[in-house]
């Protein structure tokens, strides 16, 4: 991306900071810290590295003075600027080109437009955005970071390769009931509403399920629902780039077969077992974790379940002791089809994408996700206490 392509704000803000007293302090400290690992090290040169030793150079020293004063003054005039900068665009906005739009829309929608284009200057500073975690992301700026934190080039590159030689050699001997499938899904399913009436959405997906079962269970006799469940979100953030009445270009496809691959791959074991159907200890260990947040966060809701589970025998006595065990064993076939799906199907549209927008930004942080699917999943238990209570003969037996 060329640097015109970002805001003339941010190129203001750029030559703003690039020209002041802090920004040339900070550099003297980075030079120093560079010589200083330089010295330590041995190397005569910076030069004398290769890139990618001296970017972990650079890193390293960034990190060493990050904390330091030089640092602390940078920031606060990198703040200053951009704030300025962006009520200056939106003053000149409000006064030249009479929009309808009110101050704060204005301040929201060139901030984002902001961040979606350094994000696509720089893919690394996905980062950054574990600063908007517990918020939803907004619609522009969803589909570039989901993008850019499911990026895989080989399996898109594979893809495209494939199609290009033969067309037929990515196409499942499934396909005919993969179609059948997503058809009664589109016709029956009210969150593939959206769907209807869209052909080019629906050949989106019969090819990116197709290929799937392919390549990754090419020995399944039946693909599960799960993965057509699990596939949706992508495509309804894609509606707008795809035609109705034709098939989407092979450009679209690959980067949907891209960023779906790579979400299955990331998500935990347990899941995938489910899908597939079988069950392992790792369920096991996560529905009692839930199970746990349940009993600490909802008392009341934790003994409806277990009275709700609790065996018929009336010649049983109760004890604290079994009815964890019971609330343990009936919080797992609950979340069961809701985990399974990643939530798909289970609750609305704008809901489902706050809670994949955080998955998906806390991939890089190790061991964020296995908290947060049981923080969420708990959530979405005690949202439906009500529910659940009014109507426990439904849900419970």
């Amino acid at each position: 991306m060329a640097e015109s392509s970002l805001p003339v704000w941010l190129l203001d803000s750029k030559e703003e900071i690039t020209n002041s007293k802090e920004w040339n302090d900070f550099l003297q400290d980075l030079y120093d810290a560079i010589e200083q690992q330089l010295r330590e090290s041995r190397i005569s040169s910076f030069s004398d590295l290769s890139v990618s030793e001296q970017k972990l150079f650079v890193e390293k020293a960034t990190k060493a003075i990050c904390e330091g004063p030089t640092h602390a003054e940078l920031f606060k005039r990198v703040s200053k600027s951009l704030d300025r900068q962006l009520n200056n665009e939106v003053s000149r906005q409000l006064l030249e080109d009479s929009p309808v739009s009110t101050k704060n829309d204005l301040l929201i929608g060139n901030t984002q437009d902001g961040i979606v284009s350094l994000l696509k200057k720089w893919p690394d500073m996905r980062s950054k955005l574990t600063a908007l975690f517990n918020q939803s992301l907004s619609d522009s700026v969803r589909p570039v970071a989901w993008k850019t934190f499911l990026e895989n080039g080989k399996v898109r590159k594979k893809y495209l390769q494939a199609l290009d030689l033969r067309p037929q050699s990515v196409i499942s001997p499934l396909d005919r009931r993969i179609s059948r499938t997503l058809e009664q899904l589109v016709n029956s399913e009210p969150n593939f509403d959206d769907l209807q009436g869209s052909a080019g959405v629906v050949s989106a997906m019969r090819s990116i399920l197709s290929y799937h079962h392919l390549v990754n269970c090419p020995s399944a006799e039946i693909l599960p629902d799960a993965f057509f469940y699990i596939l949706l979100p992508f495509v309804l953030l894609e509606i707008p780039n795809i035609s109705k009445g034709e098939k989407p270009s092979s450009r679209i496809v690959a980067q949907l077969v891209e960023q779906y691959f790579a979400f299955l791959s990331s998500l935990p074991t347990f899941i995938n077992e489910l899908i597939n159907g079988r069950q392992d200890d790792q369920i096991r260990t996560f529905s009692k974790r839930v199970a746990n947040f349940l009993h600490q966060l909802s008392p009341s809701l934790s003994s409806s379940i277990s009275e709700a589970f609790a065996p018929s025998d009336e010649n049983i006595v109760a004890t604290e002791a079994s009815n964890r065990m019971i609330l343990d064993d009936a919080v797992r076939v609950l979340i069961k089809p809701v985990i399974k799906n990643m939530f798909a199907c289970h609750v609305n549209k704008d809901v489902l994408f706050y809670i994949w927008d955080q998955y998906i930004i806390g991939l890089d942080s190790p061991g964020f996700n296995d908290d947060y699917l049981a923080a969420i999943t708990t959530l979405f238990l005690m949202l439906l206490c009500d529910k659940l209570k009014a109507e426990r003969s439904c849900f419970f037996q």
